[in-house]
């Protein structure tokens, strides 16, 4: 509720920094193509370290 009053009170106080933060998010890509490589890339990092700390209490 916070956060839906202070988005209003900008919205009425100050409509250019309004159109400057849309223009700024529509700027980022949010594909999952991009999204699926990060989580592959943490998910192949999870996997190294476990098998190394496998490997190193043997």
């Amino acid at each position: 509720a916070s956060a839906c009053r202070r988005a209003i009170e900008l919205w009425k106080n100050s409509p250019s920094t309004v159109t400057a933060l849309r223009a700024e998010g529509m700027e980022k890509l949010f594909s999952w193509t991009q999204t699926a490589g990060q989580y592959e890339a943490a998910y192949a990092e999870a996997l190294r370290r476990r098998e190394a700390a496998a490997g190193s209490s043997r």
